[in-house]
C-alpha cells in the first residue's frame, strides 16, 4: 500500500514540474550553393531573460537564415543540434544550442576531414578553444 501511495505522489508532483520546462522545436533545413545546414529552432516554451553580454543565435523567417545578436534576438532562438555540411556531404560544423546560446562542443572540419577548430561553450560562455596551427608550405629545399 505504501508503494502505491509513494508512486502516486511522485507522479502527481513531478509531471507538472517537467511539463513546465518542455520546449518544442522545429527542424529547419537550408541549402546554399556550397553549404547545407540542418538545425532546430525553439517554437514553444522558449521564454528566456537575455544577457546583454552574450551573443544569441536565431532564425530569421524573413531572410531564411541564421543571425546573431548580442543581448537579444529578432526571431526564433536556435535550440538543439546544429550541423552544416560541405556540398559533397562531409561535415563542416556541428554544435548545440540552448535557447540561442552555444552550449557544448563546437567542432569545425576542413574540406579534407581534419578538425581545424574546437570550442567548448557553457550557455554562451567559452570554456576552451583549440585552433589547429596553420602549416606554411614552401618550395625551398633544405
Amino acid at each position: 500500500m505504501k508503494k502505491t501511495v509513494i508512486i502516486f505522489f511522485l507522479g502527481v508532483f513531478t509531471l507538472p514540474i517537467f511539463g513546465q520546462n518542455s520546449r518544442q522545436t522545429k527542424e529547419i533545413k537550408i541549402r546554399y550553393d556550397n553549404i547545407f545546414k540542418i538545425f532546430n529552432i525553439c517554437i514553444s516554451g522558449c521564454s528566456t531573460t537575455f544577457d546583454k553580454d552574450k551573443t544569441y543565435s536565431w532564425y530569421s523567417e524573413i531572410t531564411q537564415d541564421v543571425k546573431e545578436t548580442k543581448g537579444g534576438a529578432g526571431g526564433k532562438l536556435l535550440h538543439g543540434n546544429y550541423k552544416s555540411y560541405y556540398k559533397n556531404g562531409d561535415l563542416f560544423q556541428t554544435t548545440n544550442y540552448f535557447l540561442g546560446l552555444e552550449d557544448g562542443t563546437f567542432t569545425q572540419w576542413d574540406e579534407f576531414g581534419n578538425i581545424n577548430f574546437i570550442q567548448k561553450q557553457d550557455k554562451g560562455v567559452t570554456i576552451y578553444s583549440y585552433v589547429k596551427p596553420l602549416i606554411k608550405k614552401t618550395n625551398k629545399q633544405i
